[in-house]
């Protein structure tokens, strides 16, 4: 399979493994504007699994994402408004990470197993899992008269217990796609609570392993004890998703 190929076929799981049509949802709490980069990450299965709550399994990737079965998010929030169309502040800079689950009453979605953010007021967060966290961030990105756009990003994330998660990135813009998703988000700290995204977003797989295009790198680590129990010594770093436009509306269903 061809590199456009494998971009196409991953291309609607820029944000989840396997976005998830959702059902109708009825209140609509919140709308947000966000730049995304997204690592689909292969690690071993029984700490994703011990991850998870009771009677859920992972949903591992295919395509360009094949057998990665644990998505880190890195999010830089641009502009939000409440349910009234009320604008807000929105300066957060967060890491969320989770999987594409199912559970054995027929439920699937995204399910939310941890997060980092800053400002520290942001934690716990909607799902109850993220910690407060320092937050570093740079993104650069030079375009000469008939190339295409290099874009370089770092990010550095810290906390007070000691975890650390570092991300170095370099590669060229190619063709973005643009899609709508409406999948479930799901979190362990209240396996029976939600929300639904309805989403619009324009992504582009930028790295995947050896398919992936000319001239792209991607350096990553993470360490400490919120990491400990997902990341193994032979984790890797199966893809990477540049999503430079995200906007979603939340709804909680009634």
């Amino acid at each position: 399979m061809n590199w456009a190929c494998l971009q196409r076929s991953a291309i609607a799981a820029a944000i989840v493994l396997q976005p998830v049509a959702a059902a109708q949802a009825d209140r609509l709490s919140l709308s947000t504007t966000e730049a995304r980069t997204v690592l689909f990450i292969r690690t071993d299965p029984d700490k994703v699994a011990k991850a998870l709550p009771a009677g859920w399994t992972a949903v591992p990737g295919s395509g360009a994402t094949k057998d990665a079965n644990l998505v880190l998010i890195l999010i830089e929030g641009f502009a939000q408004s409440d349910a009234e169309g009320e604008a807000a502040p929105y300066p957060d800079k967060y890491a969320v990470w989770g999987t594409s689950a199912k559970n054995d009453r027929g439920a699937a979605g995204f399910m939310v197993v941890g997060g980092l953010i800053a400002p520290a007021q942001g934690a716990p967060g909607a799902y109850g899992v993220y910690r407060p966290a320092r937050v570093t961030m740079s993104k650069t990105s030079r375009a000469d008269e008939g190339g295409a756009t290099q874009v370089e990003e770092s990010w550095d994330f810290a906390t007070d217990d000691g975890d650390r998660l570092r991300l170095a990135a370099r590669y060229a813009r190619g063709l973005g796609t643009r899609s709508r998703v409406e999948p479930k988000v799901y979190t362990v700290a209240k396996p029976d609570f939600h929300r639904v995204y309805k989403a619009e977003q324009v992504s582009e797989i930028v790295h995947a392993g050896p398919a992936g295009p000319s001239g792209s790198t991607v350096a990553f680590g993470a360490s400490g004890p919120v990491f400990s129990g997902l990341l193994d010594d032979g984790a890797q770093v199966v893809a990477v998703a540049s999503v430079p436009a995200y906007h979603r509306q939340i709804f909680l269903p009634d």
